[in-house]
This record gives C-alpha cells, sequence and structure tokens, in this order.
C-alpha cells in the first residue's frame, strides 16, 4: 500500500519531507472523496428535478477529477485542496440554500470542509471553516422555519431516503478516511523514527561536531561526538551558552555568525577555538543553519570541522618555508663571508711567514685564529640552508653514540648523569657520520644549559617501521608551548644575551632534514626535554657525495702551469700570490668564458685549472667541458663556497676533487701539490695555439 500511495504523488512533493506528503495524500484522497460523492448528490438532485444544484454538484465532481490529475503531474496540492475545499463548502451552501436544509446530505458533505482545511492550513483554518458551516446551516434552517419560501422542496419521504443513503454513504466515507490516515500517520510515524535513528547515528559516526542552538545562543541539542573529540558529555553541554566553550579572542564571533544565520539562512566565517574539558583549546570550521519547525522559534544546526591537524600542518608549513628563507639568507651570507675570510687568512698567513717572531707575528697569528674561528661558524650557517659538503655512508647509529659518548659525558659535566640505551636490532642509515656527531653534541649542550644544577641525559636508539629513532631527553626546566614552537627557529634562544647563538636546534633540524629524516619535540615547563629523531633506514642505492679531501701533502710549489678561474677579485688575486710565490705559473681569468678565452690564447700546456663552481656567464664544470673537448685529460680541483648548489652539479663533480672555500693557503698548496703529482701524462699544447701575447702574456708572468 505504501508503494501504491507513493505513485500517486510526484518526486517534487515527496522530497520536501514526510508531513508535506503525508498532507498532500490527504488532499489527493479528499478529491477522490469529493469526486464520488458530487456524482452521487448530483444524481439525486436532478433525479428530484433541482437540475441547477444538480449542475452545480456535477461540476464539482469533474473539477475534482481534475485536481487529481494536476497533483499527479505538477505537485501543487496546496492550490488544488484550497479550491477543493472552496468548491465543497460553495456547492454544499447553494444545494442547502436551495432545498432549504431537507437534503441531509449537503449537512454530511460540508464536513469534508473542516476536515480538509484542517489538513491543509491547520487546525485554526479547520474550526473557522466548521464554524461557518455551522453558521450556513444554522441560517437556512432558521428561515425555513419562519416561512421564507425556498426555490425547490423536496417531500419529507426523499428528504428522509436522501438522508438514509446519506448518512450509510458518509460513515463508509468516515470509515475509509479513518483507515487511511491511520495508514498514512502510521507510515509517517515509521519514517520519522527510522529518519530520526539514521540522524543519530550519522552524528554518532561524524567527526564533525553537530549541535543545536536556540536564537539566545544556548545549546539545545548535541552528538556523542563531542565526548570523544572534547571531551564533554552532552547533557553537560545542553542548556549553557556556546560561548562558554570558546575562546575569549574568539567570542565576538559567535554572536555575530547567530544573527547572519537568522537573517541569511547560513553562516559561514572565520574559524574559532573550542575548548576541551581538560582545558585544552581545538581549532573548529563552523558552519551554521537556521531552520523553523511549524510555529516554533527559529533553531540553528551548527556543523563544526576538526581543523587542529591542518593547523598544525600549516604551522609546519609556515615554519619550513621560513627555514627555507633563512637558509638561503645564511647559504649568501656564508658564501660572501667565506671568500672575506680566505682573503684574510690568505693575508695573515703571508704577514706571518714573513715576519720574525715577536708580537707582529703573534698579531698575524691572532688573526688566522680569527679567522678559523669564522670559517666554524660560516660552516655552522651553511649546514643550516642546504645540504652541505658531506660523505654520507652506510653508519650504524649505535656505534655513532658509542664513539661519541666519552665526549659527551665530559661536554656535559660531573653533575649530569649520562644514561645510554641501544637497541641491537636497530638498521643502519644512509649518513654522515660526522653531521650524526654534530647533532648529538647539539643536543647534549641545550640539554646540559637546561640542567644548571645537574640531572640526568638519556640517550637511547630504538628500531620503528624499518627506521632508526635516536630520542635525547633530559629533566631540565623543559618549554612552554611557545617557546616549543619556535625551537627550531634561526637564531631563537631562550639564553641570556651573548651566551647562544640561536643556531644549536636549527642545525640539528636541518641536517636531520638533509637526511630525509623526521624530528619531534615533547615538552614541558619543569617536566625536562625529550627530541626524538627519526632516520630512515639504508638502502642499497648511493648518493652522489662531495670528495673528501685527499690526505694532505706537503706544501711544496712546483713550476706547472695553473689556471686560476675565481669570479671574486680579492679572492684570485689572494690565490695567484700564494701559487705564485709557490713558483708556479699562474693565469688568470675572471669567470669560466674568460678561462676559456685565456686557455685558447695560451700555447703551452695547461697543468692544472684551479676553478671556482659557481660563476656568472659560464659555471666551472661547463667551461672543463669545453676546454677538455680541445685539450683532452686537463685536470680541476674546483673549490667552491656555494656548498648548497654542489647537487647541481653532481655527475660533474662526482669524480673530480674539490675545496671548500676558506682555505688556507698552506693547505690549498697541498691539495695542488697532490692533485699535480697524481701519475697523468703532461697535456701538450694544441696545434693550433699561438703564442702568448698582450695581456694573456702578461698574466702568465710570474
Amino acid at each position: 500500500m505504501d508503494r501504491l500511495l507513493d505513485l500517486t504523488l510526484p518526486e517534487v512533493v515527496r522530497r520536501d519531507g514526510v508531513d508535506i506528503a503525508r498532507r498532500a495524500r490527504v488532499v489527493l484522497i479528499a478529491c477522490a472523496i469529493s469526486a464520488v460523492v458530487s456524482f452521487y448528490i448530483a444524481a439525486v438532485q436532478l433525479a428530484v428535478g433541482s437540475r441547477v444544484a444538480g449542475v452545480a454538484t456535477l461540476v464539482l465532481g469533474v473539477l475534482s477529477i481534475a485536481g487529481i490529475v494536476d497533483i499527479r503531474r505538477s505537485g501543487r496540492w496546496r492550490r488544488v485542496g484550497g479550491a477543493l475545499t472552496f468548491g465543497i463548502f460553495a456547492a454544499a451552501a447553494t444545494t442547502t440554500a436551495l432545498s432549504g436544509a431537507t437534503l441531509t446530505a449537503a449537512a454530511f458533505y460540508l464536513c469534508l470542509v473542516p476536515l480538509l482545511a484542517t489538513m491543509i492550513f491547520g487546525a485554526r483554518a479547520g474550526g473557522a471553516t466548521a464554524f461557518l458551516n455551522v453558521a450556513v446551516l444554522c441560517t437556512v434552517e432558521l428561515a425555513r422555519r419562519r416561512g421564507v419560501h425556498f426555490p425547490y422542496v423536496v417531500t419529507h419521504e426523499v428528504a428522509a431516503e436522501s438522508a438514509f443513503r446519506a448518512a450509510i454513504l458518509f460513515e463508509l466515507i468516515l470509515l475509509g478516511i479513518a483507515v487511511i490516515y491511520d495508514h498514512l500517520r502510521s507510515a509517517s510515524l515509521r519514517e520519522v523514527a527510522e529518519s530520526e535513528a539514521r540522524h543519530l547515528a550519522l552524528g554518532a559516526q561524524s567527526t564533525d561536531l553537530l549541535f543545536e542552538l536556540d536564537p539566545d545562543g544556548r545549546i539545545a541539542y548535541a552528538t556523542p561526538v563531542h565526548a570523544g573529540a572534547l571531551g564533554w558529555r552532552p547533557e553537560e553541554l545542553i542548556g549553557r551558552p556556546a560561548s562558554d566553550f570558546v575562546h575569549p579572542e574568539d567570542h565576538d564571533e559567535i554572536p555575530r555568525r547567530i544573527a547572519e544565520a537568522l537573517t541569511g539562512g547560513s553562516s559561514h566565517g572565520n574559524d574559532v577555538r573550542l575548548r576541551a574539558k581538560d582545558g585544552t583549546w581545538h581549532w573548529y570550521e563552523p558552519a551554521m543553519t537556521s531552520y523553523r519547525a511549524a510555529e516554533a522559534e527559529p533553531r540553528l544546526i551548527v556543523v563544526a570541522r576538526d581543523l587542529s591537524l591542518r593547523h598544525e600542518f600549516e604551522a609546519q608549513l609556515r615554519q619550513s618555508q621560513k627555514m627555507d628563507a633563512v637558509g638561503q639568507l645564511a647559504s649568501g651570507v656564508a658564501h660572501d663571508f667565506n671568500n672575506l675570510l680566505m682573503v684574510v687568512a690568505s693575508y695573515a698567513e703571508l704577514l706571518a711567514e714573513r715576519l720574525p717572531t715577536g708580537e707582529d707575528r703573534d698579531a698575524a697569528e691572532e688573526i688566522l685564529r680569527a679567522a678559523a674561528k669564522g670559517e666554524g661558524l660560516t660552516r655552522q650557517l651553511l649546514a643550516v640552508s642546504r645540504p652541505s659538503a658531506s660523505t654520507p655512508d652506510t653508519v650504524q647509529l649505535n656505534d655513532v653514540v658509542r664513539g661519541i659518548q666519552g665526549i659527551l659525558t665530559r661536554l656535559v659535566g660531573e653533575s649530569v648523569q649520562v644514561e645510554v640505551a641501544l637497541d641491537a636490532a636497530l638498521p643502519a642509515v644512509h649518513a654522515d657520520a660526522g653531521h650524526l656527531e654534530q647533532i648529538l653534541v647539539n643536543l647534549a649542550v641545550n640539554a646540559r644549559d637546561a640542567m644548571p644544577s645537574g640531572g640526568r641525559l638519556e640517550i637511547a636508539t630504538h628500531a620503528r617501521d624499518g627506521a632508526a629513532a635516536l630520542r635525547i631527553a633530559d629533566t631540565g626546566v623543559g618549554m612552554d608551548e611557545t617557546v616549543r614552537e619556535r625551537a627550531f627557529e634561526a637564531f631563537f634562544t631562550t639564553k641570556q644575551r651573548h651566551s647562544g647563538t640561536g643556531l644549536g636546534l636549527y642545525v640539528v633540524y636541518s641536517l636531520v632534514s638533509q637526511m630525509d629524516g623526521g624530528i619531534r619535540v615533547e615538552s614541558a615547563p619543569g617536566e625536562g626535554t625529550a627530541i626524538e629523531i627519526e632516520l630512515p633506514a639504508a638502502t642499497e642505492s648511493a648518493a652522489v657525495a662531495v670528495a673528501a679531501p685527499a690526505s694532505a701533502s706537503p706544501a711544496t710549489g712546483g713550476d706547472e702551469t695553473v689556471l686560476v678561474v675565481e669570479d671574486r677579485a680579492e679572492v684570485r688575486t689572494a690565490v695567484c700570490t700564494a701559487l705564485r710565490r709557490a713558483g708556479y705559473r699562474v693565469l688568470e681569468a675572471r669567470d669560466g668564458a674568460h678561462g676559456l678565452a685565456v686557455a685558447r690564447a695560451f700555447a703551452g700546456g695547461i697543468d692544472l685549472v684551479l676553478s671556482d663552481v659557481v660563476m656568472p656567464s659560464m659555471s666551472g664544470p661547463r667551461m672543463m667541458r669545453e676546454l677538455r673537448a680541445e685539450r683532452p685529460g686537463t685536470r680541476v680541483l674546483y673549490m667552491s663556497g656555494h656548498v648548497d648548489r654542489l647537487h647541481d652539479y653532481g655527475d660533474e663533480l662526482a669524480d673530480e676533487a674539490l675545496v671548500l672555500k676558506p682555505i688556507a693557503p698552506s693547505a690549498l698548496l697541498a691539495r695542488v701539490r697532490g692533485k699535480l703529482d697524481r701519475p697523468a701524462a703532461r697535456v701538450a699544447p694544441p696545434a693550433h695555439a699561438a703564442a702568448p701575447t698582450g695581456h694573456a702574456a702578461a698574466q702568465s708572468s710570474q
């Protein structure tokens, strides 16, 4: 029967809800009843000679059938119901007036009018219609008793027979209406119960917070999700203002959003922070929609989506972008500073060699020591930018910890107890052992500074999902949320002025990132700090590494020809001065393109090219490709301060030696001598080369 009744209504009506569909079905049934009863009364009226009333009632029956067709096609049940109510009332009132209320069927027929009015327009409309019906019938009957002449009066026998038939028909109609309405009501209640159960299940399974607010902003309903997400049970929320659970900085957002939803139907705006039962704050994105049930006051349905994870990812992204920007800045500053340090160290060493023992020589050596400290600082700056020069290899993290444990113990002092727990099943990692040691030293120093009165430093390793994890925990003062969020930020420090650079943890973060690892901090004020680093296990593929410095050769000179290609004039001058003092024949070039021109103009053999890597117009590796096409076998020793960009030339630098700026003249001469002493045939000059003339000849002079 449900299927049959559903088919009598178009989809446009059924999707408006159970209550609307039920009312539309009542109108359909009323149209059918109206058609049947109209045809019956029309037949009675025509049989007794009341043609006008009979024709009018017959027209009403036809219009009732037309209403059924219209509802099934267009779904305009309210319009049809209103027209039917008016038509029934008009037809019955006309019939009653013409017959002097002796046709009792008209009175029964009028009873359909309040029923229809109640179902379509509500109880007030039904009561008003019933009162109007009674008034019409009483007025006509009173007029008849006072002797008012009616156009047509039937006999008592006809009236009685009509009343009997109408009473039986009407009772059957009422019985049918009662049965059908009870079925519709039961079906509606079932649908309501199913809908409520479905929505409760959806609310319970949804990860979003769902709750209902009254116009004053008080919580009228809350789903059980609140208990899992924020710790509040629904009964603890109902009746309380929603603003009680909103962060004070977001309080103004709630009244504005409520007013916007009540006037516009919905509201979307800024994210807000909601308080959990444990006092923590969580970010949510609320969306409000207003609705009104019948004549009740409007309510607001709020769907709040948890954004805590998204805000965490956004914070990590911002931190990563900030660190990338600082890293690029650090790289540029370190590169320029390296060049200056190289010039300072070169001339300071030259002075130290020439000066006799005394205060002047001590001053020159002090300059050298300051330059060495500056070099260490630039190394730190470069470590926090891009991948630095390293020699990654398959390393056992446990071996690194054991090897540096003694140093760490002395570093943190006797007041700090060092405890080490190593997992024997720890997988190997692909990393630079020196970088791992630097990470351990930096973290140990931070832990020591956090425990001025002594404490315990725990160093542990363990395997996790195919990765190697390193955990360093202390019992120090700990960090609050604000400090913890900025812990890895460059140049951020909580130490007293001049007591720290703020690069320790930043270096750790950068080195771990270079190893494709992850780092996590756990800390709270007074509860110490634990930093856990997770590194991926080593694979078969090996990364391209910058060649490690060869063992130092004696810093003796020679008479070979060396082409120096360097874009910084002061660095080029310092390098060339050191080489010439060692006896080498030196050619100078300001960049790669100029280096090719100098080499082509030089008639003799070039034993070694000492070239910068990154230069304007033409890089060192590109220059060497073209030079070796003309002078096969030409040896090269690269030097660079742009360690962050060496991976751009990985394939070209893989088999070549590299020195990192700044480098002292003695160390540079040792590397040059070592490169020249490797077995290699002296390169003959090309047949087409001309004798050096002009500027090229001047550059080759010693």
